[in-house]
């Protein structure tokens, strides 16, 4: 008896101390040591970007120990990588001299691919790692890339933010000055660049594509053959959008100052206001710690929600703001601040 006694004490033990090290606690002791590792305490640390403190970052990816972010401010405009150490690595200088980056991922072919803004033109680039090229394809309309992602069929997908379209390429050949087009509206229901129909593409859980379309206050889902299969309305204009893995979809409503979800069944909606945003709630990603992150740039702040939606604030000691968010396989949350010149890293 004594015996089966202790191993069912031993058990609880066990299961107590997993539970400890891989679920959400606010306990602070579980900010030291191997129990931090999905748990997010709130250290900022920032890191100055490769060209300076002026340059503001802006777009980020982040893939295996690589953070890849976008310079805008430098002359001509650069991407750099960094390290999760905050260590650099490269940098590479862009050949439109006025061009924005607006997104960056790593494509099918294991290069950097990004989407660029340019005056009076529209540009995909790629930076071929091994040798560290630069290439750009430009495309014959002035349309607006906005939002790239690597599909699973093998090829790149973008948001055309002006054309009310998502454009697919392959990593060579004819179709990177040619891709092809699908439409999300027939007819067409053009927009402005300051007022885009789609942006924020991401692959959802069922493998399918899901977007924000801004000025119309929907979230749209189309299939990897260009069908659209779906398109929900929301109470206010998204931005941001993320899946979490338990179905539902976050998104920020930044001119509302909310974060809102959308329930993955039923495709309703509640919303978490933030007030003093300001209008600027950006970017948001799901950390390894299963809540949802979501950079306040007004307030200086990251906001951290669980999936039930409570919410925690940490704000950043250095006065920067951050646009862009991602976590890193360290499970550590980076953002690009932008008003500083930095990584931003939150551990």
């Amino acid at each position: 008896m004594l015996e089966y006694g202790l191993v069912l004490g031993a058990i609880f033990l066990i299961v107590f101390a997993m539970l400890q090290l891989l679920g959400r606690n606010t306990n602070t002791s579980l900010c030291s040591g191997a129990k931090a590792f999905y748990h997010t305490c709130g250290t900022f640390t920032n890191f100055t970007a490769q060209s300076g403190a002026t340059v503001h970052p802006r777009s980020l990816y982040v893939s295996g120990n690589a953070i890849f972010y976008s310079e805008e401010a430098a002359t001509p405009p650069k991407i750099g990588e960094m390290t999760l150490t905050g260590g650099s690595v490269a940098e590479w200088t862009l050949p439109a001299p006025n061009g924005a980056v607006t997104s960056m991922t790593i494509g099918p072919d294991k290069n950097l691919w990004y989407t660029e803004w340019c005056s009076g033109c529209a540009k995909i680039g790629r930076i071929t790692l091994s040798a560290g090229t630069v290439a750009e394809y430009t495309f014959g309309a002035p349309v607006q890339p906005e939002s790239i992602r690597a599909g699973p069929d093998g090829n790149l997908w973008f948001t055309l933010a002006t054309d009310d379209a998502i454009d697919k390429i392959s990593t060579a050949g004819a179709s990177l000055s040619a891709p092809t087009r699908y439409q999300i509206h027939t007819p067409a229901v053009p927009d402005t660049i300051t007022d885009p129909v789609a942006t924020s593409l991401m692959l959802g859980r069922d493998g399918s594509w899901y977007f924000v379309e801004a000025a119309k206050n929907k979230i749209g889902r189309m299939s990897m053959t260009g069908t659209m299969t779906g398109e929900w309305n929301t109470p206010n204009g998204p931005f941001s959008l993320t899946q979490t893995n338990d179905g539902n979809f976050w998104f920020t409503e930044a001119g509302a100052d909310k974060v809102a979800v959308m329930d993955g069944t039923t495709h309703g909606v509640t919303e978490y206001s933030v007030p003093g945003a300001g209008g600027w709630l950006w970017s948001l990603v799901q950390g390894g710690d299963n809540d949802v992150y979501v950079v306040d740039p007004n307030e200086r702040k990251v906001l951290q929600y669980t999936l039930s939606g409570t919410r925690t604030d940490f704000t950043d000691s250095a006065d920067d703001f951050c646009l862009n968010i991602s976590v890193a396989d360290d499970h550590n949350i980076w953002c690009t601040g932008y008003s500083g010149g930095a990584l931003v890293r939150l551990s």
